[in-house]
């Protein structure tokens, strides 16, 4: 058989990141899969029935061994112990080998009741949701029959809850306090392949259709065909076509879940500039400008509200910058940097945030970059998204005269910060054009 999420064993998506890292999908950092196996051995790593296995350590380079000789072939399919109820007893390393390799696997019945290693018991483990939710999102990328249903803001949300609960088996729940900014971000991101979503207005229609503020549900079922339910829940409830919503295929529904699910990439969003026409005109454009490269630099400085961008900064697959500036000028460390996001976004990182189909490095990833760099303007950067995250920025007037000069006024409490002596004499100079 193939490998199937079972939310009683949220294990095995540990254990997936981890073969994760391995592969140098994302950061190598063992910390949070060393944190879960402390939860589940109740704080002393060791495995039953081999007391040598007794150190994080022991369990790395046991794990490690066993990915080199799946992924060369020497070992597999697996012979895995379950319970009763088809959930796995022993062997979830095994398991996660074979769900990432998509490899089939036997299950042998015994008496063993299994373990309910579920959402709660981690977080009542004091590990981080937002931890736990990547780990769940890391098992929904190899289970193909996973789906999910979002129940926009609604007084009978619960009631629409409890009728998917009847007709499908639930993995999760994900419930998110949502403002109308927000909302509005969610909207664009879950139907911008529509045609009607590349009209500002009928974004803003959309939002108010499907909510207010409010909680957002997010039902994760263990099924990929949700049209009939979909259909009868909307004429239970006089066909209100707003009321909830399913993907139409496996990409769409893998890109929800990274949104709702994979750290921190819904708490970015949410800090973007607010999705105003500008905004959402400009998210267009660069989506069709930039296809699946990644954005980086002044654009994604722009995309958080710091400070509008003249040019656009694109990492392609040739390690090549698409911008104003030529590649030759680039030092060591800065194509350093570019190997470093192209490898990020080939591999889905975390370092890279996906909306809208557009993919962008985090902001934190970029302001680190332009503080290493230190140039003059990268320093102003980073001194400019300092000021914003304290309040002490006033606003950010940038301005394009007649002559194609483009100039930046910083106003900090109602002073004008000149930055260099040159910035200072230009501002001078066509100050009449920037009033």
């Amino acid at each position: 058989m193939k490998y199937r999420h079972d939310p009683n064993r949220i294990d095995v998506g540990f254990k997936i990141a981890r073969i994760r890292e391995m592969e140098k999908l994302v950061s190598d950092d063992y910390s949070k899969y060393e944190r879960h196996l402390l939860s589940i051995t109740k704080g002393h790593i060791y495995e039953e029935n081999n007391l040598e296995k007794n150190s994080i350590n022991k369990y790395l380079s046991t794990f490690s061994d066993m990915y080199r000789q799946v992924a060369a072939g020497v070992t597999g399919p697996f012979l895995l112990p379950c319970s009763e109820n088809n959930s796995i007893v022993d062997g979830a390393h095994r398991l996660a080998l074979s769900a990432y390799f998509n490899l089939d696997y036997e299950l042998k019945v015994t008496s063993h009741k299994g373990f309910s290693f579920n959402a709660d018991f981690f977080v009542g483990s004091a590990m981080a949701r937002e931890d736990v939710e990547t780990a769940i999102y890391n098992s929904f990328l190899f289970d193909s029959r996973t789906s999910c249903f979002i129940i926009w803001p609604d007084e009978r949300a619960c009631n629409v809850e409890n009728l998917i609960r009847k007709e499908h088996s639930v993995h999760y729940v994900k419930q998110i306090p949502v403002k109308t900014d927000l909302l509005s971000k969610i909207v664009f991101h879950t139907y911008f392949r529509e045609k009607w979503a590349r009209n500002f207005s009928n974004i803003m229609l959309k939002t108010r259709s499907v909510g207010k503020a409010g909680v957002l549900r997010v039902v994760f079922v263990a099924n990929d065909d949700l049209q009939e339910t979909k259909e009868r829940i909307r004429k239970e409830f006089n066909n209100d076509q707003h009321l909830l919503h399913t993907p139409d295929n496996r990409e769409q529904f893998l890109e929800l879940a990274r949104v709702f699910l994979d750290r921190g990439q819904l708490r970015s969003i949410e800090k973007m500039a607010l999705l105003d026409s500008a905004t959402h005109s400009k998210i267009i454009k660069i989506k069709d400008l930039v296809g699946q490269n990644v954005v980086t630099g002044g654009t994604v400085l722009e995309m958080f509200g710091i400070r509008k961008s003249g040019d656009l900064d694109v990492l392609n697959i040739s390690h090549k910058l698409r911008s104003t500036e030529k590649i030759d000028t680039w030092n060591e460390e800065e194509l350093a940097y570019l190997r470093y996001a192209r490898e990020a976004y080939n591999t889905q990182s975390n370092l890279i945030i996906g909306f809208a189909g557009l993919n962008f490095v985090r902001l934190e990833e970029v302001l680190d970059f332009k503080a290493k760099r230190s140039l003059p303007r990268d320093l102003m950067d980073v001194k400019l998204a300092k000021s914003k995250e304290t309040g002490s920025l006033v606003r950010v007037l940038i301005s394009n005269t007649m002559y194609r000069y483009r100039y930046i006024i910083f106003r900090m409490k109602h002073k004008l910060i000149d930055y260099t002596y040159a910035i200072y004499k230009r501002i001078m100079k066509y100050k009449n054009f920037l009033k």
